[in-house]
């Protein structure tokens, strides 16, 4: 048997700057660069940039929605875990009650 733990607090803190960096990320791009070798020195470096750019760009929108699908899936693991423990103390309590004569029956 494994030993889990679980802070609901930290997941949800997690989650939060998961989703908080989807938003930072959101708007950032890199766009109106100068373009050409005459901006870098050379030819190389520019190729280079232009790289950079467009590898850049082309993946923003999947980076942003993974990082943000990072932070929804946390909350539904948080929120799966709360109810079974939730459904556990009342299981628990039953059979408490059914065997010691507390709490609910």
């Amino acid at each position: 048997m494994s030993d889990l733990e679980v802070d609901y607090a930290d997941m949800s803190k997690t989650a939060d700057a998961f989703r908080a960096v989807a938003t930072d990320l959101g708007p950032a791009r890199l766009s109106g660069l100068p373009k050409g070798a005459g901006s870098y020195g050379y030819a190389y470096l520019a190729g280079a940039v232009d790289q950079v750019v467009s590898a850049f760009n082309e993946r923003h929108d999947a980076v942003v929605e993974g990082t943000k699908g990072v932070g929804t899936t946390i909350d539904s693991c948080r929120l799966a875990y709360q109810a079974a423990d939730a459904i556990a103390e009342a299981n628990l309590g039953k059979l408490l009650g059914r065997l010691f004569g507390v709490g609910p029956r």
